[in-house]
């Protein structure tokens, strides 16, 4: 076997917070059960998922794979632990493995539950926007995008191993992203809500403003481009392709999980 592209995840920040455990497990432990398979397979290369929330806490934006891990979530810390035992994999085994740190990856297909998804679920129900405070930054990058460098990662050999950020390097803050969403479906400006970190929504049925939220999350992209990739979509364009896939897959987005 050539490679194994290790993308499965426990992603829903709530349930790491609320079952770290089972978070622990799927992530870290089954990332070991995959990289174990590698070796008894002797693969020649592992590409797997890591995230932007091994960071914690931006000390400073754009964020460079120097950048200091503190996670400030359990799901971060599985996912770090997930890159220490690749660098030991590699060491001890000598299988190349690849770590990408996505930040937040949107697009068609995308799992109803983080901001972006909230404001287009609402504004094809006429719906405004709802934010709380809309101080906070993010690094939005379009799914094709992370998986033309995912398909770099996979097919350059001369990439060894170590962790790459996929992203844009470009901040949007949630509010710019509300006012982009109204703008794309007519409708008013957003509803601002008083809403403290933990606290339910009044506004949005079983929404919760997550507790520890990361203040700024932006990349730097620079070790990635240095590969031959760049990305490509503008955040307005992905917006565009996500909005028509979701009036053509309504269904897809029954249920919150975030």
């Amino acid at each position: 076997m050539n490679f194994i592209s290790h993308q499965a995840a426990q992603l829903e920040i709530t349930r790491c917070l609320e079952e770290p455990v089972s978070d622990l497990r799927t992530n870290t432990e089954g990332s070991l059960n995959v990289f174990n398979a590698a070796v008894s397979n002797k693969v020649k290369r592992v590409v797997y998922a890591s995230s932007a929330c091994v960071y914690g806490q931006a000390r400073y934006v754009p964020q460079d794979e120097l950048h200091p891990t503190n996670p400030n979530w359990p799901y971060g810390v599985s996912k770090l632990a997930v890159e220490k035992y690749a660098d030991i994999y590699t060491a001890y085994h000598g299988i190349p493995m690849v770590g990408l740190r996505y930040s937040i990856i949107y697009g068609p297909r995308e799992w109803y539950g983080r901001v972006l998804t909230v404001f287009l679920k609402r504004a094809i129900e006429g719906k405004r926007p709802v934010i709380w405070n809309g101080n906070q930054v993010r690094d939005f990058c379009y799914v094709e995008d992370a998986a033309d460098f995912h398909s770099i990662a996979i097919e350059n050999e001369e990439i060894e191993s170590g962790v790459f950020n996929v992203s844009t390097g470009i901040g949007t803050t949630i509010r710019q992203l509300a006012e982009t969403v109204a703008e794309e479906f007519q409708l008013e400006s957003p509803i601002y809500e008083d809403l403290r970190e933990g606290e339910t929504s009044r506004e949005i049925k079983g929404r919760k403003r997550l507790p520890l939220e990361l203040k700024r999350m932006v990349l730097d992209n620079t070790k990635a481009r240095r590969c031959g990739w760049k990305p490509k979509m503008k955040l307005i364009q992905g917006l565009s392709k996500e909005k028509k896939w979701l009036l053509e897959h309504p269904e897809r987005w029954g249920r919150m999980r975030y």
